[in-house]
């Protein structure tokens, strides 16, 4: 399903991506409300006579989605993306899906986006517990592993010395910070209590 690209048009977004279509890839455009899709020509993607592999021209449509934004036209009922690739401009007519085929799209793209969500949350525990794992085995590396996985959210604690030096205001005492020193008739000094 990946890449996911938005793309925008007349001041609403549209979600593009690609998946598998068997002989051909898919490419798919969706608002959340209406679905666009095209089967894409094997040759188109090549740029050649002789169509590659469906895996193979899979892996080139997804290559081409992220390199730049598509820039997507509706008329008619229509979509057309346009993707600049390398030096060539390559242009992709989209048909609109029936109600029904819309409704069961977005449905498949829900719950694909879920597993791929849960997927990744599996696999964040897994390198969370491995860190943890290493953290207890030596605190140098787990400080590592920690910084690269940006899992250390505790606070910063200042290193070395006291911290930064409060100034002194004039007249106040070294003894008892914060209170000031007052001066009697006879020229004595005494600190506030």
């Amino acid at each position: 399903m990946a890449p996911l690209r938005v793309v925008s048009h007349g001041g609403r977004r549209f979600l593009c991506f690609c998946g598998d279509g068997g002989a051909s890839p898919r490419l798919q455009l969706t608002d959340a409300c209406d679905f666009w899709s095209c089967s894409v020509p094997l040759e188109k993607l090549n740029g050649q006579e002789e169509p590659g592999s469906a895996a193979d021209s899979l892996s080139r449509l997804r290559e081409i989605l992220q390199g730049q934004t598509p820039i997507l036209t509706l008329q008619d009922g229509r979509a057309t993306l346009q993707v600049q690739n390398g030096d060539q401009s390559v242009t992709f007519d989209l048909d609109k899906a029936s109600v029904p085929e819309a409704k069961r799209q977005l449905q498949d793209l829900t719950f694909g986006l879920v597993e791929q969500l849960q997927a990744l949350e599996k696999r964040l525990e897994e390198v969370a517990a491995a860190a943890t794992s290493v953290a207890l085995r030596s605190p140098e590396k787990a400080s590592a592993s920690q910084r690269l996985l940006g899992a250390d959210f505790s606070p910063r604690k200042p290193r070395g010395g006291a911290g930064p030096s409060k100034r002194r205001l004039p007249g106040e005492s070294l003894i008892n910070p914060g209170f000031r020193s007052k001066k009697t008739p006879t020229g004595v000094d005494f600190e506030d209590a």
